[in-house]
């Protein structure tokens, strides 16, 4: 789970570590490879054009409809 959370933008890094006291870590887990199949999703869509998921700004998910 650490090195996969490593891999995330900072903005998901942040969501994890504020509800390590409150979920488990299997949620967690769970949580943060919805997140990656999400973004990169959005690299292969074109979406967001960045290399690595880690490089998505949180601006791409702002533009989202």
């Amino acid at each position: 789970m650490e090195q996969l959370v490593k891999s995330m933008p900072f903005y998901i890094v942040e969501y994890i570590d504020n509800k390590l006291d409150t979920r488990s870590l299997s949620i967690l887990l769970n949580y943060v490879l919805d997140y990656k199949l999400f973004l990169e999703w959005l690299i292969a869509e074109g979406i967001a054009e960045q290399e690595h998921i880690k490089n998505i700004p949180l601006s791409i998910l702002e533009k989202l409809k």
